[in-house]
C-alpha cells in the first residue's frame, strides 16, 4: 500500500543554544543526527566515580519579560518522546546531577509565549580506577588494576514537536471508499501507541444501534467526514443515500455525540495516528481508497505547530468483509519518524599507564597488570592514570598502590655448652618466617650433636628474601646423680627426698630436695643434678603411699527399749570401740548412742568408722474416743503406729454391729517393731418412738402446722417444716423422721386430706308483684343457709327488692356463697273511661287503660 505524508503546518522551534550552559563540564561534541535534524551539544562531564551523574545546566531566556517558566523533559528512549522532567519559575532555571540522556528546556514569558527551546545532551564520561600490588618474590612486585568506564554513550533523533489535543482543538476525519451495502461499515480514529492508543468511534454500523443489519445497498462512501464541531447528525438508514458523504458531528436515528474525549492530551504531531474501517455483516467487498486526518488549535510546546493534517494520499486498502474487529479491519496509519528508537553510539578510548615514586623499571606499563622487579627496601608507591578520551575532551582517573619490603635479620640464637644428649636448635630474627640449618638439622626439632660443631641458619622473609647466621655447640660428658631408697609411708607421713652427686637439684612432681612433703599416692620422683658445668645426669625414687584400712563399723541399728545390740567393725585387722564396747560382744544400751571403731592394718595404718544404735520409742496407739450408738453398725479404727489387731474379733476399719456396750482393745506395731495398747468404749442404746400426730383434713387454701414428738429434731418429707404452717394442694402422706440426743432415730406418719371448696349457686334473679311470693333454692352444695331469715325451698313474701346470700356447705364442712335479686313490680292504675249515658237499645263501647 502506497502511503503519503503531508504535515499541513509551519513548525517553528527556537533551538539556538547560546544561553544553555553547561555548568563544570570538561568538555564537548556534536550529535550527527541521521534524520536530518539540526544537531545539538553533546555536554560531557568526568568523574572519578563510576556511577556519577554530574550533569548540570543552568536556561536562561533571550528574549521576553518575566517571570519566565522553565519546563524541562528529558529523552525517554522506550517511545521516542520528551518526558516532563521539571517546572520551575524565575529569571533563570539550574537543573543539577543529570544522568546521561537528552533534555529540552521550553522557556515561557509571563504571557506564556514560547521565548527559548534549547536542547542538549548530557554524557557522564566516568572511569573508576582500583590499584592493588603484592609480592612476586624478594624484590619483584605484581601490580593489579581494575578499569571501569562509561566509555559508550548513545544518543537518538530528537523527537517530534509536541501539537497537544485540548478540549478546544478542531478535529476532522475523513474516509474515502468504495464498498457495497455502506451501512455494515464503522469508523474509529485511533491516537498513537505512545498516547496509549486511545479509540473513538465516529459511527457504528445501523445494526449495533439497533438500525437492522442492512439497511443502505449504497456501494461508496466519498469524503465522509466526521468533526468536533456541531453538525448534521448521520443517520445511514433515513434517508439512505446510494453515496454516504458530507461531514457530520453526531451519528443514529436518535443523535449520539462523538465523544472525542480519549484523545485529549495526545500529541497530535506523532506518527502513530490512524483510521479504521470495520466491516461487520458478510458478503460484500470494499476498498479505502483515501483518508484525512486533520487537527487545528492545538496546544504548541516549543512553538510546534498548532495546525496538522495527514493525508493518505491515493491508497488502496482493502475493507475485509465481515471484519468487525481492530485486528481486521482495514487501516490507514501515519507513519512514525524514522530512527526516533534507532540508538546513535559513540565511544571514547582508555589509555593506562603506570609510574612509580621512587622511579623504578616497569614492565607492561600500559596494561592494568604490570610488573616491578629489583625494587629497593623501603616504600615505594605506584601509580596507575586511566586517561578515557573522546575527541578533545579527556578524563584522568587515578589510583595509587603502596609496595612495602625489607631484608630480613637472621638470629640463630647464643652459642651453647651441653652434655651428652640432645639439643634444639630455633632459627629467629627480624622479618624471619621460616629458617633451615645446615648439616641435617631441623629447624625446632632435638638432635644429638656427636661433637663440638658450629652451625648455620638460612632465615626466609615472607617476599623470599634471605639472611644467614651461626651458632656453635660445644660437648661436655654428663654426671652421674643419686635418688636415695624408695621409701614407705601411710597416708598423711612427711616424706624428705635429697639428691646426691651434683650441685644442684631439681624434682620433678613438685618436690623439692631436702625439704619434707607429705605424698598423696604412690609416685617415682625424678631428680635432675646439675655440676658447675651444667652437665646433668638424673635418678629416680619410689615412694609407696600403704593405704589407709577401708573399716566398717556395721550398719546403723535400732531397737524397742530393753533390746540388746552386737556391733563388730570390718576391713582391718584389729578394732578397738568406744564406750567400752566390746567387738562383736552383746550389750543392752540404754540410750540412743553413735559408737566408734577404730581399725588396724597389718601394716600398721588405721581408720575409723562410726554405727548409730537408736532406741526407737514406744507407738502412742489411740482406740478412739468412746462411742453411743443406737442399735446398728460401728467401725473402730486405731492410730498411732502402723498395723492394728483388735480383740473380740473387730477388724480394723471394718463396720460392724455390737450387740451390747462393750469395751474393746486395739494393739498397735510401728514400723520399727514397738508395740503398744489402747482401749474404747461403745455404749449400745435402743431407738426411740416418734410421733407425727392425728390425721388432718383442711378446704382448699387452708394452712395446716406439723410438729413431731418424741425427739429433739424432726425432719419432714414432701417439703413441710417441723411447727411452720404451709397450705397444702394436694391429699397427702408425711412422714417425719426425729432424731435425739445421742443421734437415736425414730418415724411415724400422718395424712393430710384437701376437701375441695364447693361451687354454690342461689339462682337466677326473680320478679314479682306486689304481694305475690317466691321460693330460693340452693344449688352445689350439701346444705344451704340464707340470710334475711329464708328457709332453702320454702316459699316466702318479700317484702321490697332486696338481694338474697346463701351459705352452702360441702365435704369436710367446706362452704362458699352466691347471691340472688328479688325485684317487686308495681301494680298498674287501671281506668275504666269516663261515665257515659246512652238511650235504651244503644250501643256503648268500653275501653280500659293503664295497663298492658
Amino acid at each position: 500500500m502506497r502511503v503519503l505524508l503531508s504535515i499541513f503546518a509551519f513548525f517553528l522551534c527556537i533551538t539556538s543554544n547560546a544561553q544553555l550552559v553547561a555548568n563544570g563540564n570538561s568538555g564537548t561534541s556534536t550529535t550527527v543526527y541521521t534524520n536530518g535534524s539540526s544537531n545539538n551539544t553533546i555536554y560531557i562531564w568526568c568523574s572519578t566515580v563510576l556511577a556519577a551523574q554530574n550533569g548540570n545546566f543552568t536556561a536562561t531566556p533571550t528574549s521576553g519579560t518575566g517571570p519566565f517558566t522553565f519546563n524541562w523533559f528529558f529523552h525517554d528512549q522506550t517511545n521516542g518522546s520528551w518526558t516532563p522532567l521539571s517546572t520551575s519559575v524565575g529569571a533563570t532555571s539550574t537543573m543539577i546531577n543529570l544522568a546521561s540522556d537528552g533534555y529540552r528546556v521550553e522557556i515561557r514569558d509571563v504571557t506564556n509565549a514560547v521565548t527559548n527551546c534549547f536542547i542538549a545532551w548530557v554524557w557522564n564520561l566516568n572511569t573508576a580506577v582500583t590499584a592493588s600490588n603484592s609480592i612476586a618474590t624478594c624484590d619483584d612486585m605484581s601490580l593489579s588494576s581494575t578499569v571501569n568506564a562509561t566509555s559508550s554513550f548513545s544518543y537518538y533523533n530528537p523527537p517530534p514537536p509536541e501539537s497537544l489535543i485540548t478540549p478546544a482543538t478542531q478535529i476532522s476525519v475523513c474516509f474515502t471508499a468504495t464498498h457495497t451495502w455502506v451501512s455494515d461499515l464503522a469508523f474509529y480514529l485511533v491516537g498513537p501507541a505512545a498516547c496509549g492508543s486511545p479509540a473513538v468511534l465516529l459511527s457504528a454500523n445501523p445494526g449495533a444501534i439497533g438500525q437492522g443489519s442492512v439497511c443502505n445497498s449504497g456501494d461508496n462512501v466519498t469524503n465522509l467526514c466526521f468533526t468536533t464541531s456541531s453538525v448534521a447528525n448521520l443517520n445511514v438508514c433515513a434517508p439512505a443515500p446510494a453515496t454516504l458523504s458530507g461531514t457530520y458531528g453526531t451519528y443514529g436515528p436518535a443523535p449520539i455525540a462523538i465523544n472525542w474525549a480519549a484523545v485529549n492530551g495526545c500529541n497530535a504531531a506523532e506518527g502513530g495516528w490512524r483510521v479504521q474501517v470495520f466491516d461487520c455483516i458478510g458478503g460484500d467487498v470494499g476498498v479505502l481508497t483515501n483518508a484525512v486526518i486533520s487537527f487545528s488549535g492545538l496546544a504548541s510546546l516549543c512553538g510546534s505547530p498548532t495546525t496538522i493534517t495527514y493525508n493518505s494520499g491515493a491508497i488502496a486498502s482493502t475493507i475485509l468483509d465481515n471484519s468487525c474487529s481492530a485486528g481486521t479491519a482495514s487501516i490507514f496509519t501515519v507513519p512514525l519518524p524514522a530512527g526516533l528508537t534507532t540508538p546513535i553510539t559513540i565511544n571514547a578510548t582508555t589509555a593506562l599507564q603506570w609510574t612509580s615514586n621512587p622511579g623504578t623499571t616497569i614492565n607492561n606499563s600500559t596494561l592494568t597488570n604490570a610488573t616491578a622487579p629489583n625494587v629497593l627496601p623501603g616504600t615505594t608507591d605506584f601509580t596507575l592514570t586511566a586517561t578515557t578520551s573522546f575527541g578533545a575532551t579527556s578524563c584522568i582517573s587515578t589510583a595509587m598502590t603502596s609496595a612495602t619490603y625489607t631484608l630480613p635479620v637472621a638470629d640463630a640464637g647464643a652459642d651453647q655448652t651441653i652434655c651428652t644428649g640432645n639439643v634444639t636448635l630455633t632459627g629467629a630474627g627480624v622479618g624471619v618466617i621460616s629458617s633451615a640449618w645446615n648439616n641435617g638439622v631441623t629447624n625446632g626439632v632435638a638432635f644429638a650433636p656427636g661433637a663440638t660443631t658450629t652451625y648455620t641458619l638460612t632465615g626466609t622473609a615472607a617476599n623470599g628474601c634471605t639472611d644467614t647466621d651461626q651458632v656453635t655447640i660445644t660437648v661436655a660428658p654428663n654426671i652421674v646423680v643419686g635418688a636415695g631408697v624408695d621409701v614407705a609411708v601411710c597416708p598423711g607421713g612427711s616424706v624428705t627426698l635429697s639428691g646426691s652427686g651434683a650441685n644442684t637439684y631439681v624434682w620433678n612432681n613438685g618436690a623439692t630436695d631436702g625439704l619434707s612433703f607429705i605424698p598423696v599416692a604412690n609416685t617415682t620422683y625424678t631428680v635432675t643434678g646439675t655440676d658447675l658445668l651444667g652437665c646433668t645426669g638424673t635418678d629416680q625414687i619410689n615412694v609407696v603411699v600403704n593405704p589407709i584400712p577401708a573399716v566398717t563399723a556395721g550398719a546403723d541399728q535400732a531397737i524397742c527399749p530393753g533390746g540388746s545390740v552386737t556391733l563388730s567393725g570390718g576391713g582391718a585387722a584389729t578394732y578397738v570401740w568406744d564406750n567400752s564396747v566390746v567387738d562383736g560382744a552383746s550389750f543392752a544400751p540404754g540410750l540412743t548412742t553413735t559408737y566408734t571403731v577404730t581399725g588396724t592394718s597389718a601394716v600398721g595404718c588405721t581408720n575409723t568408722d562410726q554405727v548409730n544404735v537408736t532406741i526407737n520409742t514406744l507407738p502412742i496407739v489411740s482406740a478412739g474416743a468412746d462411742q453411743s450408738i443406737c442399735t446398728g453398725n460401728v467401725t473402730l479404727v486405731g492410730s498411732g503406729a502402723a498395723t492394728y489387731a483388735w480383740d473380740n474379733g473387730v477388724t480394723n476399719n471394718v463396720a460392724f454391729a455390737p450387740g451390747v456396750t462393750t469395751t474393746y482393745t486395739v494393739t498397735g506395731t510401728d514400723l520399727n517393731g514397738c508395740i503398744n495398747t489402747d482401749q474404747v468404749t461403745i455404749t449400745v442404746a435402743p431407738n426411740i418412738v416418734v410421733g407425727a400426730g392425728i390425721d388432718v383434713a383442711v378446704c382448699t387454701g387452708g394452712t395446716v402446722t406439723l410438729s413431731g414428738s418424741g425427739a429433739n429434731t424432726y425432719v419432714w418429707d414432701n417439703g413441710a417444716t417441723n411447727g411452720v404452717a404451709f397450705v397444702p394442694v394436694a391429699n397427702a402422706t408425711y412422714t417425719v423422721t426425729g432424731t435425739d440426743l445421742l443421734g437415736c432415730t425414730g418415724t411415724d406418719q400422718i395424712n393430710v386430706v384437701v376437701n375441695l371448696i364447693p361451687v354454690v349457686t342461689a339462682g337466677a334473679d326473680q320478679s314479682v308483684c306486689a304481694g305475690g311470693s317466691v321460693t330460693l333454692t340452693g344449688g352445689g352444695a350439701t346444705s344451704y343457709t340464707w340470710n334475711n331469715g329464708i328457709t332453702d325451698n320454702v316459699a316466702f313474701n318479700p317484702a321490697g327488692t332486696l338481694t338474697y346470700t346463701v351459705t352452702g356447705t360441702g365435704v369436710g364442712g367446706c362452704t362458699n356463697t352466691d347471691q340472688v335479686v328479688v325485684s317487686i313490680l308495681a301494680a298498674p292504675v287501671v281506668t275504666a273511661g269516663a261515665n257515659q249515658t246512652v238511650c235504651i237499645g244503644s250501643n256503648v263501647t268500653l275501653n280500659g287503660g293503664g295497663a298492658a
